[in-house]
Order: structure tokens, then C-alpha cells, then sequence
């Protein structure tokens, strides 16, 4: 049974039971303003052994908007897949949960178009404009990172033209990654570049689709260097040389689609009361029945003062005495230390 149309909506997120809080907030988010958006709306959840309580806690948020969700246990994936465990091994990873949604081809057979939202996330609009694009000829959709440098793409063999992507908000065409047998793809370069990517999935994704990529504009993955942070200063910290530019950045700042909060503890508003979005955040978490199970973490005083430098206006005049030249030499021995710590 086909379950495609430009009417319905396939979504997938994956969660283990400690991350399930977040994924309430962002499951409700999302519905809040997608539910009368589509016909329908099939929302997988790849499953790594969440409780029966924060289920029927998610099943809540769902029904509140007359919709279903499909549970995916990630154990199955594994049993799918275990004469391939072994190949997908990177750091002391022996379990496929890190890797599950490059097989989403196989797992949704019956699906050919497919959104994954990472659950560390916001989402403040519709995807309806987004789910009519045409994917034809890509195998993803998705928006370019920040470490969109050198000695990343390099290392996966990407010209340095091409920008890489971040994976925590993917449009994915499954019908095409069934046409080029991409599973298989995505195995032969983990097991033939495993030492010399990072972020592990995200790294895999990058290098077989680095040909494939419709680049999407960042309000649909507006990640958390953008939230609070002036177009200068970000292209400075991050040593880009061509990226999106500031007219197009400050419009994704002003109308995000899905707001990530990626890049560690100082960028999640759980951990953080200065982050940008924290007050926000926590007007949401009080709509889900997670109320009470998020809360918020209290940080070193040393990442506290860094956070502060970082937003203060000492670092944004400071980087203006930088060349670009020597912003992306720093850049990308920031980079080239964290693969060697890895």
C-alpha cells in the first residue's frame, strides 16, 4: 500500500527513552502548526526502548491534533541488519540506534518522500511549501552547516565548491535511494573512510550524497551558531568563505521554520537560561505532558563566562581585526584537533 501524496505528509523522528521529554516539545511543536496542514500525516518513530508511560505521553501530544504515531522499535532495525553491525562500528559503537535512519529505505518500504527531524528541536511553521519541492533528481534536501569547511569536506573526498550539510533536518527522496541502492553506499564508505569523518551518520550522509543535495534555504534548519549571533560574527567564528548570505541568514534569524538546537549543552535551552529561545522553549514544555521532567540543568561557571564572551560584543569587535584568511586557518585546526580527539 503506497502512502504518498502531496496531501500526506510522512514524517520520522528516533528517540531513546531519556531523550523522549524533548522529543514531546518537539512533537507538539511540529503539530501545532503542520496537523491542519495535510490530509494526513503518518509520524514514525524509530523506538530505542522507550517506556510504555512516555509513549502513552507521546500518544497524548498526538491525539490532542487527531493523529497517529507509528513506533518503530530500533531492535528490530538491529535484527534487520546485525550481519552488518560490524561495518558500522566507529568508536566504540557496536549498536546500529547512531546510523538507524540510513536505513530508512528498507524499514519504510511503502514510503518514497520522507522529512527526519531531529528531536532537539522547534518548529515554528508549515512544511507545506517544503514538501512540494521536487526531489526528483536529489537524494536529500537540506541546509548547508556551518562546518561547511575545508578539512571536513576534504576529508570525505567533497570539493570544496559543494557545501555540507547538517543532518538533523533531512527531505529525503527513499524512492531514489532504493533506485541506487544508497544502503549499500552508505556502508562502503563508512567501512572505507570510517577514520577520517566525523559526526558519525552526518559524516556518511555528507560523503555519498555530496552530488545529490537540493540545498534548502537555513529557516528550515536554523542551527544554534544562528540563534542570537549577528551574520558577521558567525561567518567570522566559523571561517566561511561562501556561504548563505547575510540577507538570506538574517531572514531564516526573523521567520525560522524549525529551530535546532544542535552543538552541545551551552546551545539547548535546558541547559542554558541564557540561550536565546530558553523562554520560549519552556512556554512549550508546559503544553506537553512532559511539564516537570525537563528541567533545567545548572552549568559550570566556566562554560557560564564562555557563553557570555561568546554572545559579547568584545568577541564580535575583535573578530573584525581578523582577516577571513586567518579565521579559516583557525577554523580548520579547530576542526583537524577535535578528529584527533576522536
Amino acid at each position: 500500500m503506497k502512502v504518498d501524496s502531496s496531501e500526506i505528509l510522512n514524517v520520522l523522528f528516533s528517540s531513546n527513552d531519556d531523550f523522549c521529554p524533548y522529543l514531546g516539545v518537539s512533537l507538539y511543536s511540529f503539530l501545532k502548526y503542520n496537523h491542519d496542514e495535510f490530509e494526513k500525516i503518518n509520524i514514525f518513530i524509530f523506538d530505542d526502548n522507550i517506556d510504555k508511560s512516555n509513549k502513552e505521553k507521546l500518544n497524548q501530544i498526538s491525539n490532542q491534533f487527531n493523529q497517529d504515531l507509528i513506533f518503530i522499535k530500533v531492535s528490530d532495525i538491529q535484527s534487520k541488519f546485525e550481519n552488518k553491525l560490524d561495518l558500522m562500528e566507529k568508536e566504540g559503537i557496536t549498536s546500529i540506534t547512531t546510523y538507524n535512519r540510513l536505513f530508512a529505505s528498507s524499514i519504510l518500504k511503502d514510503i518514497d518522500k520522507l522529512l527526519y527531524l531531529d528531536a532537539d528541536s522547534l518548529i515554528f511553521g508549515s512544511f507545506k511549501e517544503l514538501w512540494g519541492f521536487n526531489l526528483d533528481e536529489f537524494y536529500i534536501g537540506a541546509v548547508e552547516d556551518l562546518l561547511s569547511i575545508d578539512i571536513v569536506k576534504t576529508n570525505i573526498g567533497m570539493e570544496s565548491s559543494k557545501g555540507y550539510v547538517n543532518a538533523g533536518f533531512l527531505l529525503i527522496n527513499l524512492k531514489k535511494w532504493r533506485e541506487v541502492n544508497i544502503e549499500e553506499k552508505f556502508l562502503d564508505f563508512q567501512t572505507k573512510t570510517h577514520d577520517k569523518f566525523i559526526f558519525h551518520d552526518q559524516g556518511i550522509i555528507n560523503g555519498v550524497c555530496k552530488d545529490h543535495i537540493l540545498y534548502l534555504h537555513p529557516k528550515y534548519n536554523l542551527i544554534s551558531i544562528f540563534h542570537g549571533i549577528e551574520y558577521e560574527k558567525l561567518i567570522k567564528l566559523g571561517g566561511l568563505t561562501d556561504y548563505y548570505d547575510k540577507k538570506t541568514v538574517e531572514d531564516a534569524q526573523e521567520n525560522p521554520v524549525f529551530v535546532h538546537f544542535s552543538g552541545g549543552d551551552l546551545n539547548r535551552p535546558w541547559f542554558n537560561k541564557e540561550q536565546p529561545f530558553h523562554k520560549i522553549y519552556y512556554e512549550y514544555v508546559n503544553k506537553t505532558p512532559f511539564k516537570g521532567q525537563i528541567n533545567v540543568k545548572k552549568l559550570p561557571i566556566k562554560d557560564v563566562l564562555f557563553y557570555k564572551f561568546y554572545k559579547s560584543k568584545v568577541l564580535s569587535i575583535l573578530l573584525k581585526f581578523i582577516p577571513m584568511g586567518v579565521a579559516v586557518k583557525i577554523a580548520n585546526k579547530r576542526v583537524e584537533n577535535q578528529c584527533k580527539s576522536m
